[in-house]
């Protein structure tokens, strides 16, 4: 499950991020939990004001419409399409589902385990 926070932009480095923490004597990114145990080591990113290549923030452009399930909404039309016996609906419920399947991805699909 992921987290969106309104209003938070995205910071430009480790060390402007309000995720990452001292830890001892190093920080690390408690966005970023390893599978081993423990949180990514963002000391160097921090130190040098850059952000880590495995950050897991991702940007929202912004102003942006609903963010709805576009494969779950792509399913709903193949079906309507399937009982469907009309070709010209049947052509414009393809077109849809085409552009539709064209449109840029704002955040990628999540899976469950």
């Amino acid at each position: 499950m992921s987290v969106m926070i309104r209003g938070v932009e995205m910071p430009s480095g480790c060390n402007t991020c309000q995720l990452h923490v001292l830890c001892f004597d190093y920080y690390v990114c408690r966005a970023k939990k390893l599978e081993r145990g423990g949180y990514l080591d963002v000391d160097d990113e921090a130190i040098a004001g850059r952000r880590h290549r495995c950050c897991p923030l991702v940007e929202i452009p912004t102003p942006h419409g609903r963010l709805i399930d576009a494969d779950e909404l792509s399913k709903k039309l193949e079906r309507h399409r399937d009982m469907c016996g009309d070709i010209e609906t049947q052509y414009g419920i393809d077109t849809a589902i085409r552009i539709l399947n064209n449109t840029p991805t704002i955040i990628e699909a999540e899976v469950s385990e």
